[in-house]
């Protein structure tokens, strides 16, 4: 949820984001340097969140966490971009990802916060 820009701050953050993204497919020296600290760290906590979830039997069986964490977070970085171009709306970005964790989670609904 923290990645879909539904509030003055999170909207910020994604035009930021996503410009950057989007000057270093153009720029090879722009790419080379790291935008953030640890380009890899939501992906390795939410792989650690989905790894505990498991281990406390919470997902289906045969969940991989690792791939579950990076289609996660590519899923929301992309419904950030259709809620800032008008495609969709909070609420059906939020659904959206509502549905994929309903998917990997037991109970059959997962609770977004």
């Amino acid at each position: 949820m923290a990645a879909l820009p539904t509030d003055d701050e999170s909207r910020t953050f994604h035009h930021l984001y996503t410009s950057y993204a989007v000057l270093a497919v153009n720029d090879p020296a722009l790419a080379a340097q790291p935008f953030i600290k640890n380009p890899d760290a939501a992906e390795d906590a939410l792989t650690e969140l989905l790894g505990q979830a498991q281990e406390a039997t919470l997902l289906e069986p045969g969940v991989d966490p690792r791939l579950e964490a990076a289609g996660l977070l590519a899923m929301s970085a992309g419904l950030g971009t259709s809620v800032l171009v008008g495609q969709r709306s909070p609420e059906s970005a939020t659904a959206v990802l509502d549905h994929h964790l309903s998917r990997i989670f037991r109970t059959g609904k997962a609770v977004l916060t």
